[in-house]
């Protein structure tokens, strides 16, 4: 498993935005629903699967933020063969002490050497 951080809104094409919300589940940590709304939430935190599919979408779409071209370009590259790929992407709404080694994805737990992102969007 392969996991890039990144924090940002944003919107697409609909084909690519279709292939996104497919592929993208969302969390709200210590969050409680309330009808339609979510209170109390630390932040959001929206996990992207990155397959073939949604990398070649993007790669043709040129209405992409670069966030989003730069991670998805490392789909099918040496540091992620064998691995799945994802995008985590996360906004706080309150003081939150993210460590993303304290995040598992389909019970494996997240190590340093997983997170490909660039150095600067990493807190040590």
């Amino acid at each position: 498993m392969s996991i890039f951080l990144i924090s940002a809104t944003c919107s697409y094409g609909a084909d690519l935005q279709g292939l996104l919300e497919e592929r993208t589940v969302t969390l709200y940590p210590e969050g409680q629903l309330l009808g339609n709304m979510v209170i109390g939430a630390r932040g959001k935190m929206q996990f992207i699967y990155v397959d073939g599919t949604l990398a070649k979408a993007v790669r043709e779409d040129h209405s992409v933020p670069e966030w989003l071209s730069w991670h998805a370009k490392h789909w099918g590259t040496d540091p992620v063969k064998g691995k799945t790929l994802f995008i985590l992407k996360y906004e706080a709404y309150k003081p939150w002490d993210f460590q993303m080694t304290d995040v598992s994805v389909g019970g494996r737990a997240v190590e340093a050497g997983d997170i490909l992102t660039r150095k600067a969007f990493v807190i040590e």
